[in-house]
């Protein structure tokens, strides 16, 4: 999937669900679209707020793309780690709706699932990372979608729900930082 834009402003949350509702999907009805860019303008708000940046202690960022057929796009929730080692990817929010997808066509992979490969090549830190990780897992699991590691955005999630979602998350950024 290549990279269409990658911003620290809440307000280009418009623009990826513009992208979000441009995805052609003859089995998506109006409220699984509402749904779906609800969840994803709300997770965007939340991401980029000065609330969530000055609680992590480091940036946080939105990586946003589409694949060449227009059948899919992903936003990476991202922060960059200290003194600009690099970026982390914390959460994935991703669309997909070529022919044969089954549901949910719109999803929350938290956390993501490429957290934490390949970046420390230090055990004691790689293995912090891990229990940060399996803690994620363990807070977001009650939501996921019929035992697969994501959480289905096909309907409206609850403010309760999101909160219980944001939560780990939070605690996963901020426990990545002090690993760093």
């Amino acid at each position: 999937m290549k990279t269409v834009f990658v911003t620290t402003h809440p307000a280009d949350a418009d623009r990826a669900i513009e992208m979000l509702k441009s995805l052609p999907c003859a089995s998506c009805t109006a409220p699984v679209s509402l749904a779906a860019s609800e969840g994803l303008r709300t997770l965007w708000q939340w991401w980029l707020s000065e609330v969530v940046r000055n609680r992590c202690g480091m940036p946080t960022m939105i990586d946003v793309g589409r694949n060449d057929d227009n059948t899919s796009m992903r936003a990476i929730f991202q922060c960059e780690r200290p003194n600009r080692a690099g970026i982390q990817p914390v959460f994935l929010f991703i669309s997909q709706h070529w022919a044969n997808k089954r549901r949910p066509h719109n999803q929350l992979q938290a956390p993501h699932p490429d957290i934490g490969k390949g970046l420390l090549h230090d055990k004691v830190k790689d293995d912090a990372i891990a229990l940060l990780k399996q803690e994620c897992e363990k807070q977001t699991g009650p939501y996921w979608f019929k035992g697969k590691k994501s959480i289905s955005v096909d309907s409206i999630l609850s403010d309760a729900a999101i909160s219980r979602i944001q939560q780990p998350l939070l605690a996963l950024a901020i426990g990545l930082r002090r690993v760093w």
